[in-house]
């Protein structure tokens, strides 16, 4: 059995994820100790240095599979490419606005391990899903387009938030997915034209 896979490790990581989780609701990353975390989770310290370096790994997977399940429950049930974008656009900016990084609560610590984890987040599911979908080009290309792709989505999400997050959701989704469709259709249309 392999460890990532044995039930009492998934058990205790899941006690430290959710002690974390419930603790972040009224603090900042920075403002919890070890020992709050590993008593919340009524476990001890040492158990949760067996399964994390130190909080902030904790922190960091416990915004990736976060993020990673609200995004890919939505883009799951996609039907098409189109689709499949527009929901990756909407589960980031949903998830950027649940995570407060408006808000000035925050330290700018723990913006920038959320930032990360998400910008990650997305590339992995853009690279996966351009892989699965799209054999005609290298992994190079894949790579190249799912980076561009992530951080356009990341920054139109975080300028949505930060600067004009009175136009609604819908609206701003629909313009980040034309503004990334748009480069797509140039492209074809100057293939055509020469």
């Amino acid at each position: 059995m392999s460890l990532k896979t044995d039930p009492r490790i998934l058990r205790t990581r899941n006690l430290l994820l959710n002690a974390l989780f419930e603790l972040l609701k009224d603090n900042d990353i920075n403002d919890i100790s070890v020992g709050e975390i590993a008593d919340a989770a009524t476990l001890n310290r040492a158990t949760l240095y067996d399964h994390y370096r130190d909080k902030y790994e904790l922190f960091e997977e416990l915004i990736g599979d976060m993020f990673h399940s609200k995004v890919t429950r939505k883009f799951e049930v996609a039907t098409d490419c189109t689709r499949a974008l527009q929901t990756i656009i909407e589960g980031t900016f949903e998830f950027l606005v649940e995570m407060g990084l408006s808000c000035t609560s925050r330290s700018n610590q723990s913006k920038s391990l959320i930032e990360v984890r998400i910008q990650k987040y997305l590339f992995e599911i853009l690279y996966d899903y351009k892989t699965e979908k799209v054999k005609s080009k290298t992994h190079f290309e894949l790579e190249l387009e799912a980076t561009a792709m992530s951080w356009s989505i990341f920054g139109i999400g975080m300028n949505w938030v930060h600067n004009d997050s009175q136009r609604s959701i819908e609206d701003y989704v629909d313009c980040a997915l034309k503004v990334l469709q748009q480069p797509l259709l140039e492209s074809k249309n100057m293939d055509l034209e020469v």
